[in-house]
């Protein structure tokens, strides 16, 4: 039987504020998502863009946005969800501060993939969140509830940012987007608090600093942190009998031992 998750610290009232101001960040996100199908005419007829290039364009968001997922995922083991969007959204501003500028091709291309980086990890804060801070049985309906507020950006898009494009231009529609996504993360800086303790916590285990493999000298300079993998030769962490290797909570790869064996012969 697995080990129950331990409660939140967070009072009931303090983890709402906080899943609130977070996914404010899904809402721009997903504002940005849809925001090709009303900027596509207005950057066609100013920047004279082919069909080729709007296309391009568009896909740039979901090409940066899948790209990060992976590097936002171990951002949010390591650091947590308040470090990683905090360090993230601000990208979506300078993207979007950028795209407002712009007179060119290039630099409304960068300015896409700046958005679509800074988004990635708009929805993974949000999930990471309320596995943390709400009960097991909970998750699906707060997940759904973050879900619905967040397809609110598309229909921000739709009308609001549509009304504003018709009246000025494309570039008051980005300018618009940069103080919102400026104003969320003002936000998200103000209310969003884990406790100090709990980041540290959740890591998991091959993440956490341990001691030096065997084999490993201070003058090698190598120090093993994500200490073992499951592979097909060995699905099951080596456990050893010396030293505290054999508690279970340093845990050390042949791959990485070997390395440590030949940096620590190098260095005689």
């Amino acid at each position: 039987m697995s080990a129950a998750r331990p409660a939140s610290p967070l009072a009931a009232r303090a983890a709402w504020g906080m899943l609130l101001a977070l996914s404010f960040a899904f809402v721009l996100s997903q504002a940005f998502r849809s925001l090709a199908a009303i900027m596509g005419p207005p950057l066609t007829q100013e920047l004279r863009l082919g069909a080729q290039q709007l296309g391009n364009w568009s896909a740039a968001y979901h090409l940066a946005f899948g790209v990060m997922q992976v590097a936002m995922g171990v951002s949010l083991d390591v650091w947590g969800v308040r470090r990683t969007i905090m360090l993230a959204f601000p990208l979506t501003i300078a993207g979007a501060a950028l795209s407002s500028q712009t007179d060119g091709y290039g630099a409304l291309m960068l300015g896409q993939l700046l958005i679509g980086t800074g988004c990635s990890p708009a929805f993974l804060v949000c999930t990471v969140f309320i596995i943390r801070h709400f009960a097991p049985e909970r998750f699906t309906p707060v997940s759904g509830a973050v879900m619905s507020i967040g397809y609110a950006g598309m229909l921000l898009t739709a009308t609001p940012l549509a009304w504003l494009i018709e009246r000025s231009s494309w570039r008051w529609g980005f300018g618009a987007l940069a103080l919102a996504a400026l104003a969320t993360w003002l936000l998200i800086a103000w209310r969003v608090r884990e406790p100090p303790s709990w980041p540290a916590a959740q890591r998991p285990r091959a993440l956490r600093r341990g001691p030096r493999s065997p084999g490993c000298s201070r003058s090698s300079g190598c120090r093993r942190r994500a200490a073992w993998w499951p592979t097909r030769s060995s699905p099951t962490p080596p456990t050893s009998p010396s030293g505290g290797c054999g508690s279970g909570r340093c845990w050390c790869s042949a791959s990485i031992s070997r390395w440590c064996r030949a940096a620590t012969s190098r260095s005689r």
